[in-house]
């Protein structure tokens, strides 16, 4: 059964909700700039949150039971979303000049969202345009499954198909910037 909700102005009332039977229910819908702002909101189960950022943003909704991963939960916010991941909702930039070799580390906001991706059993993982700095380091982990981007890791990842639309990844140190191996149905398409 559908329920009507109907957003109010801004002179302090909040959101209304109407289920089949009439009733009203009063939902708190709170408003952030930023997903930092977001990761300290104290609330009640079912709260509401929009977070405006155009990278990190989206709709959450509070659950006290939650665990923050820094990219599809902060704090105890839970990002509503169907379908693919995004890198930039875990940080990624894709900032990096390689003309003049600055630009931020994207190292660490990549490998929390393969971290987030090895809970899950099928995903496409989306990998905006941009420059994607993976910082110095290798690490080569030999046993199970993995896909290895600069001294990424994603052991036990099945079932992914990633979307990079031309992103380009970097690396600090000469040696495999990208390797796939031990890996069950991975799919790469529009790296550059």
């Amino acid at each position: 059964m559908a329920s009507k909700i109907k957003l109010l102005n801004s002179s302090g009332k909040t959101l209304e909700i109407k289920n089949d039977d009439n009733a009203l229910t009063d939902k708190v819908v709170s408003y952030f700039d930023t997903v930092a702002e977001l990761a300290g909101y104290v609330g009640t189960d079912g709260d509401v949150c929009h977070v405006s950022d155009v990278n990190r943003g989206g709709i959450f909704v509070y659950d006290s039971t939650a665990t923050n991963n820094d990219g599809t939960v902060f704090g105890k916010c839970v990002r509503q979303y169907v379908g693919a991941i995004n890198v930039k909702w875990f940080g990624a930039v894709g900032n990096f000049d390689e003309t003049l070799g600055v630009g931020i580390d994207d190292r660490e906001a990549i490998q929390l969202c393969f971290d987030y991706l090895k809970t899950k059993s099928s995903s496409t993982l989306i990998i905006p345009p941009g420059n994607y700095y993976l910082g110095t380091g290798y690490t080569d982990v030999s046993i199970g499954v993995q896909v290895i981007l600069g001294g990424l890791t994603a052991n036990s990842i099945n079932n992914l198909t990633v979307i990079a639309y031309g992103a380009t990844f970097y690396q600090g140190v000469q040696s495999r910037a990208f390797s796939v191996s031990g890996a069950n149905n991975v799919a790469i398409h529009g790296l550059s």
